[in-house]
């Protein structure tokens, strides 16, 4: 029996890049087949996966003046029931290119296979190596290293994902996100925003995050 209620979690993957923080937010849930009994215990071993499965590919894409330096993660169901902070030693991207500036970023769509703009997303990559792309744009092998961090994520947390206990998906503040003024203004999460992703696209045009904000349109 998974956790009650199932854990909502949200992963931030933190680096650095021409001395600026960088940081970019995966949600996951419980899935109806999690054995843990703890959430501290399922996004612990949640993270190492993470980092083990998602981390590499990013590398491989990432410049290498990009370097992750910290991955987080909390639960936002039950709200902020458990925070996590695990310290990367070695993750520096391995393309051999300078970055564009921290604003610019590789961008996949993500898809749930449902319709509505609260149903769907996008993951903001920074750390695009300059070398590699031309006129703002990614192709040929370099927008396949994009690719393959959409491919990770869902073949490893997807609906059949190797990983069985958590599921990837876009979560929408719109629909999960409840702010509540009395005894004391703060925000409520809950999973009817979440919803599992089952493909990701590439998309070979430069995005900016100049005026995104952290975790939406994820």
């Amino acid at each position: 029996m998974p956790l009650t209620p199932r854990g909502l979690y949200r992963i931030k993957l933190i680096g650095e890049l021409h001395g600026q923080l960088t940081e970019t937010a995966f949600h996951f849930i419980t899935s109806e087949n999690s054995g843990y009994t703890s959430y501290t215990s399922e996004l612990n071993d949640l993270m190492d996966r993470f980092i083990q499965s998602i981390l590499p590919k990013y590398q491989l894409f990432a410049s290498q003046e990009w370097a992750a330096k910290t991955v987080t993660g909390i639960t936002l169901v039950p709200a902020q029931e458990v925070f996590i902070e695990k310290r990367i030693a070695n993750g520096t991207g391995t393309q051999p290119d300078d970055s564009l500036p921290s604003f610019c970023a590789g961008l996949l769509s993500l898809r749930t296979g449902r319709g509505g703009r609260s149903r769907i997303g996008r993951l903001y990559l920074p750390g695009v190596a300059e070398g590699l792309s031309s006129l703002s744009r990614l192709e040929g092998q370099y927008l396949g290293l994009l690719s393959d961090i959409g491919s990770a994520l869902t073949s490893t947390f997807g609906n059949n994902g190797a990983y069985p206990w958590n599921r990837y998906g876009v979560f929408s503040r719109k629909l999960g996100v409840t702010r509540v003024l009395l005894p004391f203004p703060h925000l409520t999460y809950n999973a009817a925003g979440f919803t599992i992703v089952t493909s990701t696209v590439a998309r070979p045009e430069v995005a900016s995050m100049r005026r995104r904000k952290l975790a939406r349109g994820q």
